[in-house]
């Protein structure tokens, strides 16, 4: 049985897309993607690439469940008391502090035990827009999700995330399954009504994709929020910093595949401009094939011809695996 529910609609556009590169790599890697479709679901995410000198921005989400959790805690707790002792957070921007740094091997082999699959969504910002007919027809469509005082780059990340967050639930989850989501708060959550917002509009969204006419609930908070759970900071840190190493080597990493060649060897660290996105990438390459958490980078890019490709690579055994 598959992990991965494609979306059938081809209006979906994008998020169609996107589905069915999933959809691809589960028919020609059979068993690769973890089924999380048990139990309460867990979703964390994070995003990199929002400044203006990056040519692409990455968006992770970490889907497991809260089962695997609550197996994972204890490995969690021995991570805290003998790699990272003073309560600090680990993150992808401050892996520049040394006590960070020192730790990245055991929190990557930490994140990497839990169960699930880790998937990273690359888009160009060549690409328009996502908002088909413009902010204007979405705000009309689904009123009420999109702050009017919201600004256009704000507005058109609000819809983008909520595409991507409904695009992973229509993927993973049972309409039947409860879910929670856990996010760091940015420009597009950090106000009560953009939340609620956003969180009409995966309603809406997922059940344009699924067709779902009573999903079980979706819960949301963030890791800076007093009802988070204690182990929020360390889940949702894992997102970040595999967003941020992706983000940092988007140029070194295959846009696409040429069809003759199944496979390309890992670039070695050292061609990598930021060093702390090689070591990341470079861990992978060495741990991925063995890991319970499964890595998906999906791609949506602009090819010479000035069109949208979506494409999928996963890094393992030191081969990023065809898109």
């Amino acid at each position: 049985m598959n992990a991965w529910n494609r979306i059938k609609d081809s209006d979906a556009g994008l998020a169609y897309s996107l589905s069915d590169a999933m959809a691809t790599l589960e028919l020609q890697f059979p068993g690769y993607l973890v089924p999380v479709n048990e139990g309460r679901m867990i979703v964390a995410s994070d995003y990199s690439g929002q400044h203006r000198q990056s040519s692409h921005e990455v968006y992770s989400f970490l889907v497991t469940t809260e089962d695997e959790i609550t197996q994972w805690k204890h490995a969690r707790d021995v991570f805290r008391k003998h790699s990272m002792t003073d309560g600090r957070r680990m993150s992808f921007k401050q892996l520049r502090d040394k006590v960070r740094a020192n730790a990245l091997p055991d929190f990557l082999q930490l994140g990497f035990k839990l169960r699930g699959n880790l998937i990273s969504i690359m888009v160009d910002k060549r690409i328009p827009s996502f908002l088909s007919g413009g902010l204007a027809s979405v705000r009309q469509l689904f009123a009420g999700c999109i702050p009017t005082e919201a600004p256009h780059g704000t507005a058109e990340k609000m819809y983008l995330l909520a595409t991507l967050q409904a695009m992973i639930i229509a993927g993973l989850r049972q309409e039947s399954q409860e879910a929670l989501w856990i996010s760091d708060s940015d420009e597009t959550l950090d106000e009560n009504d953009k939340r609620e917002g956003i969180a009409q509009l995966i309603s809406y969204l997922t059940f344009a994709y699924t067709k779902w006419r009573q999903p079980a609930e979706l819960l949301f908070t963030t890791t800076g929020s007093s009802n988070s759970p204690e182990w929020a900071e360390e889940l949702a840190a894992l997102p970040d910093i595999i967003a941020g190493a992706l983000c940092a080597s988007n140029k070194y990493l295959p846009a696409c595949f040429d069809r003759k060649k199944r496979h390309i060897a890992v670039l070695d660290s050292r061609e990598l401009q930021h060093r702390n996105a090689g070591r990341v990438l470079d861990w992978l390459a060495l741990h991925g094939a063995g890991a319970s958490l499964r890595n998906v980078l999906l791609r949506l890019e602009v090819n010479d011809a000035g069109s949208i490709r979506s494409s999928y690579q996963f890094i393992a055994g030191g081969k990023l695996s065809k898109a």
